[in-house]
């Protein structure tokens, strides 16, 4: 971390002074879903960046070589990516097998309502218990905006746990 940043800081706005002792010493192996979303190619190019070891889950070989693409001069050969879904057990035990933290940023956003939990709550609560059977020792699940009522907000409203869920 550059000198002068504090720990927690916007450079790193996940980090604890007690991670990033860790972070800093020793090389992980994260696994990450959404690696090719929104927030994930930014993730991964800094994971790497900082010298871990990333398993990233994508859905198939053009995003594959998107997310790759996007790497940069960033150092690719500790990224490991891994097709597939986490429909099942035992895929998210595979996936998680090995890893010191997952780091879950993936979410179906669109379908019908069925297919949404079925993609998005069922499937990170199987990812999450496949991580607790591996012995993972840190699991990090970033939401989305997305889920909220945001429809009827007005400028400048607060985004909190009182807005409520989407009705849609």
């Amino acid at each position: 971390m550059p000198a002068g940043v504090p720990v927690g800081s916007a450079a790193r706005p996940w980090s604890s002074p007690r991670s990033e002792a860790t972070l800093s010493t020793r090389s992980l192996t994260i696994l990450v879903t959404g690696g090719t979303g929104f927030l994930g190619p930014r993730l991964v190019r800094e994971l790497l960046a900082d010298g871990h070891r990333v398993r990233c889950l994508i859905r198939s070989r053009s995003a594959e070589r998107s997310l790759r693409r996007g790497l940069g001069e960033v150092d690719s050969e500790r990224l490991q990516t891994v097709t597939g879904t986490l429909n099942t057990v035992e895929s998210c035990r595979a996936l998680a097998h090995g890893c010191n933290a997952v780091v879950h940023a993936a979410a179906a956003l669109a379908g019908a309502p069925a297919a949404l939990f079925l993609n998005s709550v069922v499937a990170s609560r199987m990812l999450a218990t496949a991580a607790c059977d591996e012995g993972v020792s840190r699991f990090v699940l970033i939401s989305s905006l997305a889920v909220y009522g945001t429809a009827s907000l007005r400028p400048g409203d607060t985004v909190d746990e009182h807005i409520g869920l989407d009705a849609h």
